[in-house]
Parts: structure tokens; C-alpha cells; sequence
């Protein structure tokens, strides 16, 4: 339950762009496919993420390379890519599973600038509701007030469990004096510094509603833009239905996984 999600954000769009970073990572992609839906990538990624395989999908976005996986660096830092593609390079995840958030922001020159946040060990299950619609399908999750529950059942907000680790200094226009201890904020500090992670969001995933308790389609929802890459093998063809992935936090339609 609540929100999972990975994007790597590359300040360049080029042909072949994604296919060159996955060549450097040491995991190529063996099967490409364009001319996707947001949504369609996003069940082929949870197809290879049900099959223990990496998988990606990327698409061109006011100006930035948007990739979005489960296997998006392999081990390789953003440094590291944004030397070898010549351009500013932001990582940017948030897993309410463990409670860690962060980002890591690098340009061509070497400098990078990280925060990361950590929730203490203890204090793990999240706090959450179910969001219904009228007819009782479960639409997204509530995490507003956000609260971690610990191991005796005493409940405190994500800011008050650990401390944001940084490294390099603030970014021109980084919005400092806050702690990412939840996907909102740390939503807030990319738009600070330009990276397009909720625009993109809101494009082609949607956003959600919380009067209406639903989600608002974007729109880009239709548009074919994104392209499809299997970095492993293909999964094998199921012989039932694999349970639907989870999704949950603000950005409820884009970071399903």
C-alpha cells in the first residue's frame, strides 16, 4: 500500500537516448516497443516486474528524456550518466514500503547534489485509507495526515521518525527548509528545481481528485508516446490473471508498482 515510484529524468531528448543508457548500465534492452500508452507501459513493466525481470518505458517531455522502471541505472549513479550523455541528470524515488525517499541530481561538470530520507527502522507500517467510489471499488489511497504506525502502535509523522541526509550544496532555486518525508514534498522540491516528474504525472497519468474521491484522466492519457524496453527476458505466458499492481500515494495513475 501507499506510493512507489522511480524516475530518472535526463535534461536532453535524442533518438536512441534511452537505448544508450541502458547500453551503459550493462543491461541493453532486448525487446523495444514504441508507440505506447502510459498505462499500456506500465503493465507491460508490472508484466517483468511479476517475472522478476527489469523493464522500462521513456517518452520526450518539455524538453527532458522521462524514464520510468524498475531497473532504470542497474547500479550506476547519476553522475555517471549525466558525464556520459553530456546533461543534467536527476534520480528520483519515493517507497512507502520502507519509507525512503530521495533524489540525486548531477551535472556534466561532476557535481552532484543527494538528499535522501530514511524513516528510523521502528516505525515502518504506514498509516493509510482506503479511497472508495460509490460503488465501493477502491480508487487510490488517503495518506493525508500521513502517519507511521510503530511496533507498539504509537503513531508519528514520517518528518518526526529520521532526518534527511544531504551531500553537494542546494541547488539555484532548490527549495530548502523542508524535509522530503513524504512524495508531496519531495514533489515539490523537484518542481523547484525544474524536473518535470509531476508534470508528466499529470499529463498522461491523471490526477487525483480528493472531493470527488477519483482520478481525473490527463491529457496525454491517450497519446502514444512512450516507448517500451525489456531489459531481461520475456515473461512466460500466465495461466491465470496476476493480481492488479498497487498504487497509492498522490501521484495515484503514474507510479503504479
Amino acid at each position: 500500500m501507499g506510493f512507489h515510484w522511480e524516475w530518472l529524468a535526463i535534461h536532453r531528448t535524442e533518438p536512441g537516448l534511452a537505448l544508450r543508457l541502458f547500453e551503459f548500465t550493462g543491461f541493453p534492452a532486448k525487446r523495444v516497443l514504441p508507440g505506447l500508452t502510459f498505462e499500456e507501459s506500465l503493465k507491460l513493466i508490472h508484466d517483468y516486474m511479476v517475472a522478476n525481470q527489469g523493464a522500462a518505458a521513456a517518452c520526450d517531455f518539455q524538453g527532458w528524456t522521462m524514464v520510468r522502471g524498475s531497473a532504470i541505472l542497474a547500479g550506476k549513479s547519476a553522475a555517471d550518466a549525466a558525464k556520459l550523455i553530456g546533461a543534467d541528470v536527476c534520480l528520483a524515488y519515493a517507497e512507502s514500503t520502507t519509507w525512503a525517499l530521495g533524489m540525486e541530481y548531477a551535472r556534466p561538470d561532476g557535481a552532484i547534489r543527494s538528499r535522501a530520507f530514511v524513516a528510523a527502522e521502528d516505525f515502518k507500517d504506514v498509516g493509510v485509507a482506503q479511497v472508495k467510489d460509490a460503488t465501493g471499488k477502491v480508487v487510490g489511497w488517503d495518506l493525508a495526515p500521513k502517519s507511521l504506525i510503530g511496533p507498539d502502535g504509537s503513531s508519528r509523522r514520517p518528518d518526526e521518525t529520521q532526518h534527511e541526509k544531504t551531500e553537494g550544496g542546494p541547488l539555484p532555486g532548490e527549495l530548502v527548509g523542508v524535509v522530503i518525508s513524504d512524495d508531496t514534498t519531495l514533489l515539490r522540491v523537484l518542481n523547484s528545481l525544474g524536473v518535470p516528474v509531476e508534470r508528466v504525472e499529470g499529463h498522461y497519468g491523471g490526477t487525483y481528485d480528493p472531493v470527488r474521491r477519483a482520478v481525473r484522466p490527463g491529457p496525454g492519457a491517450g497519446e502514444k508516446v512512450f516507448s517500451f524496453y525489456g531489459l531481461g527476458d520475456a515473461p512466460a505466458p500466465r495461466t491465470k490473471p496476476a493480481p492488479p499492481p498497487k498504487s497509492g500515494g498522490r501521484l495515484r495513475r503514474l507510479f503504479k508498482g
